[in-house]
């Protein structure tokens, strides 16, 4: 085969409840008013789909590329619509002992939110928009010896906007060597590269962020990073890494106190240096078992906010997946999230530190069970929060009980 030619599309609607708002403001004349379903209610339609192309040529001394086209739609019950297009590609060549890449893409975002204007909002039918694009271009070489391998390149990247357009440019770097027949696979690197941001993204991330949001992309400036990976047996393999990262416009979430029933979050931005310590383990048995043990700790030094808000400093996650008969699938899911701040004012801080509170760690079991009926009929049932637990993730959102979600699936 010499090329192949994939396409996906899906629709995704999400419906919820912002019912985090402060008991206080629920009392008195205006239940009526408070209570509102403008004020209350939230709704996601999503529709996306993307097309991709790629060649399969063996001989070596050819060129072979991939290329995709990528597209998502996606609108909300305030009025937010927001269009999202990318167009990206990898080009690959081998001469002699090297490998020659090159990656290219070309990103879009269109935004229209109400109320929030910016220097970069335009008004237009009493609504905000915003748009921006990202133009990504990153050749690097890879090479190889017995046992050693690295690769080098650099990441040429422009936040463009109708007004202006920056370039940054980004090292892209790594090295490693195998010892002792993969067992210790010691490596390094540095990179960088603006991150895309936008309303699905923080939704995905955070579902109460409110609407009227100020969007921008998150500039990780420079990332140094190395571990020691490697595998124990051929069912066992392991990777301990430790990572530093300074960022401009870092993403933060806050409680949104402008909001009349304060039951919403906004975003703000800073300047963050994270450090990660990051250790995981798995084991495969073949497609009968597979377990996945991974734990992050994270330091945060900011420069404009005394705290990074609603970041943990430390998560640890535990799952499984036990096949039965390639009938009968078995997942679990256990989650421990440390400390994270939270704070209600996203303008001023006032007795520092008494205006911010601290959400302690949670821990959360998932179980869920899939049957198979045929390769492309399932069914599946999954219980969250076993344990439980009335912990917040997001303050002023405790988490339901013990939860039943079921369904079917099919693959065409």
């Amino acid at each position: 085969m010499r090329y192949s030619v994939e396409a996906k599309a899906n629709y995704e609607r999400n419906a919820l409840y912002y019912y985090g708002a402060n008991p206080a403001n629920f009392s008195g004349a205006n239940d009526s008013l408070n209570l509102s379903k403008d004020g209350t209610f939230q709704r996601f339609n999503i529709f996306g789909g993307n097309v991709k192309y790629q060649t399969h040529i063996i001989d070596s001394s050819k060129l072979n590329r991939n290329f995709e086209v990528a597209y998502r739609f996606m609108d909300d019950y305030k009025g937010v619509g927001e269009h999202y297009v990318k167009l990206s590609g990898e080009e690959m060549k081998f001469i002699e002992k090297e490998v020659y890449y090159l990656n290219y893409s070309l990103d879009y975002n269109y935004f229209k939110h109400p109320l929030f204007t910016s220097a970069e909002d335009r008004i237009t039918n009493g609504f905000a928009e915003r748009d921006n694009g990202i133009l990504n271009l990153n050749p690097n070489i890879r090479t190889h010896g017995d046992n050693w391998s690295v690769r080098v390149g650099l990441a040429i990247q422009s936040n463009v906007t109708t007004s202006t357009a920056k370039f940054h440019f980004y090292p892209d770097a790594e090295a490693d060597y195998r010892l002792f027949n993969d067992i210790f696979v010691p490596y390094v690197g540095i990179k960088g590269g603006l991150q895309r941001n936008s309303f699905f993204t923080f939704t995905r991330e955070n579902p109460f962020v409110t609407s009227d949001l100020d969007l921008r992309n998150t500039n990780k400036v420079l990332d140094f990073y190395g571990g020691i990976r490697g595998s124990i047996s051929s069912k066992i393999s392991f990777n301990v890494a430790a990572e530093v990262a300074k960022y401009r416009d870092f993403v933060l979430f806050v409680n949104d106190t402008e909001n009349f029933y304060g039951n919403a979050f906004n975003v703000i931005y800073d300047t963050v240096t994270q450090t990660t310590f990051s250790a995981q383990t798995s084991y495969v048995n073949n497609e009968k078992l597979k377990i996945y043990l991974r734990g992050e700790y994270y330091l945060y030094s900011t420069v404009h906010q005394p705290k990074a808000w609603n970041r943990p400093n430390y998560t640890v996650s535990l799952s499984g997946v036990y096949d039965l008969a390639d009938k009968i699938l078995v997942r679990g899911d256990l989650f421990l999230v440390g400390d994270r701040y939270h704070y209600y004012n996203t303008a001023i801080f006032v007795n520092y530190p008494e205006d911010f509170n601290l959400l302690k760690p949670f821990l959360d079991f998932n179980l869920g069970f899939e049957y198979r009926y045929t390769k492309r009929l399932s069914a599946f049932l999954n219980f969250n929060n076993i344990l439980a637990k009335k912990y917040q993730y997001w303050s002023n959102f405790p988490v339901q009980g013990i939860n039943l979600l079921g369904g079917v699936t099919y693959r065409f």
